[in-house]
């Protein structure tokens, strides 16, 4: 008798509602505010769900921050 096992544990990202902040690493105003909730699916049903973390994510480059960055003046001279 063989039993298959399908599920996974894995990150869900949902986008909160909030403008857009500048990314400190790209310098292009793609930085949202994340809830990342890790859950456990068995056949694509949620089981389980842990506690929520809240992250600022760069859409661009990927840049991951706890706290929204600081807005900061772009001169030339950094371009």
């Amino acid at each position: 008798m063989f039993f298959f096992f399908v599920g996974s544990y894995a990150p869900k990202l949902s986008r909160m509602m909030s403008s857009p902040g500048r990314c400190p690493n790209c310098f292009t105003p793609t930085v949202y505010h994340y809830k990342v909730q890790h859950q456990l699916s068995i056949f694509f049903i949620p089981i389980w769900q842990t506690k929520s973390k809240y992250l600022w994510i760069c859409d661009r480059c990927k840049w991951t921050g706890f706290s929204r960055p600081e807005e900061q003046e772009i001169t030339d001279t950094e371009l």
